[in-house]
């Protein structure tokens, strides 16, 4: 998948219609003419600076809800209360009203758009268009759906959505075989997103221990990975343990518990074990043969052949760094887009520049892979010919006196050719920068010395 634009409409900070471009403005028909291709007119990187709270990373938020939306809407949200609404909150009119979502993207090199909106009672619109192959062809409806109906182009394709659930989400949850399940899949396996903080690193780490277990991932290249970042690590290894688990605890009562679980998790081992058995002591002997894998990471020293670490003694930036650069690595790949939220978060500035240099060049991403971050990091701002950047890879996003957020790009500001982005940025030029009162806190010391005087 490549992302041309991404639209969305009243979500949390981002208010008013708010659309991040990749595509080129030299593209002036709906597809490349001849002798072009779409990574002669698509940007590789997207880079979104803002303050805190100007909701920089509201926006990829909204871009993970939509695909949230496609992968669970037919699914887990089909039983909760309320389906899931993220409206601005700062206006009455805005807090009742739909929100939209719409992504403009291709998929095996045709072009597709796809968009729904939403309140909190459901889907209120849906649809899905493509370009034809033909030169200069109009967009072509393959379905579109409002309040009262869903029409499908052709008759064969045809779902019956609930009013809760998007056409895409039906598919994908029939594992249907056509193109409504085609683009489903693509949207919700193609897009990923990194998030910092400890939950969401430890899902990511355990997910590479998994795969170096099963072989999908090798361990010579999470080693080399490791290597990059030059945080001493010479190689890592993988152990096996075996679960113990007490026969005491597969009673019947907690079977049952279980067997509710095993019907929203057909893939787990222990799901398989105790669907197989009902006997305690035999699944006691069963459950004995599984395992689970941990890695572990050895460390250069000139002086000792030291132990292995654990995952739980390594730095915050190691684990950082390993769980982002094999995501990074999977993008490259297959040609895929990793959204990173505050991808500075842990690193060092060096390895998000690295990071950054990837997707840039040419040589290194030959299967047109897409980078779309947000970041605190002005540094890169001034290092755009090393790091291949160009006004049109940078965002910026401020939020207004009514609390609304605006996306624009440093195209939109006149610059000379050897202008120092970093400084400019950083001297207020673009806006999207914290507007500080130091004065505050001198007044708030004041204070509180005036406290200390009274008591």
């Amino acid at each position: 998948m490549k992302i041309l634009n991404f639209r969305v409409i009243n979500h949390r900070s981002l208010r008013d219609e708010t659309v991040l471009e990749l595509v080129s403005p030299k593209l002036k028909t709906n597809k490349p003419g001849m002798g072009k291709t779409w990574d002669d007119y698509l940007y590789p990187v997207a880079g979104i600076f803002g303050a805190n709270a100007s909701g920089k990373s509201n926006f990829l938020d909204a871009l993970r809800f939509f695909v949230a939306a496609v992968r669970m809407s037919a699914a887990e949200w089909q039983t909760s209360k309320r389906y899931p609404h993220f409206p601005f909150k700062l206006s009455a009119g805005s807090r009742d009203a739909e929100s939209s979502y719409e992504l403009d993207f291709v998929h095996q090199d045709i072009r597709y758009r796809y968009g729904f909106s939403a309140t909190a009672k459901g889907i209120t619109e849906e649809y899905l268009e493509y370009i034809p192959s033909r030169r200069n062809a109009p967009w072509t409806v393959i379905f579109e759906r409002d309040n009262t109906k869903t029409a499908f182009k052709n008759p064969s394709l045809a779902l019956d959505p609930a009013p809760r659930e998007l056409v895409l989400s039906r598919a994908l949850t029939l594992d249907r075989q056509d193109i409504l399940g085609e683009i489903a899949t693509a949207i919700t396996e193609d897009i990923d997103f990194i998030r910092h903080g400890s939950p969401f690193q430890e899902q990511r780490v355990h997910a590479i221990t998994e795969a170096l277990a099963d072989g999908t991932l090798k361990i010579s290249e999470v080693t080399q990975i490791l290597q990059i970042a030059d945080i001493g690590i010479s190689r890592i290894g993988l152990q096996e343990y075996k679960r113990e688990i007490d026969a005491v605890l597969l009673s019947q009562s907690i079977q049952s518990m279980m067997r509710a679980i095993i019907a929203e998790d057909s893939e787990s081992d222990l799901g398989d074990i105790l669907a197989s058995s009902d006997d305690p002591e035999e699944m006691q002997e069963e459950a004995a043969k599984l395992v689970e894998h941990r890695l572990e990471l050895f460390h250069t020293s000139d002086e000792i052949i030291a132990p292995p670490f654990t995952l739980d003694e390594e730095s915050d930036g190691t684990l950082a760094w390993l769980a982002i650069s094999v995501s990074i690595l999977s993008a490259l790949r297959r040609g895929t887009v990793v959204c990173g939220d505050e991808l500075d978060s842990s690193l060092h500035p060096y390895l998000v520049k690295v990071l950054v240099s990837l997707f840039t060049n040419p040589n290194i991403n030959v299967n047109g892979a897409q980078l779309i971050f947000t970041t605190h990091d002005a540094t890169l701002l001034g290092e755009f010919e090393q790091l291949g950047l160009d006004a049109k890879n940078i965002w910026f996003t401020e939020k207004g006196k009514d609390g609304a957020t605006s996306l624009y790009s440093l195209v939109d500001f006149p610059h000379p050719k050897d202008a120092n982005f970093e400084k400019r940025y950083l001297a207020g030029r673009y806006g999207a920068v914290p507007r500080t009162a130091p004065s505050v806190f001198s007044m708030l010391v004041d204070t509180a010395d005036e406290s200390k005087e009274v008591h």
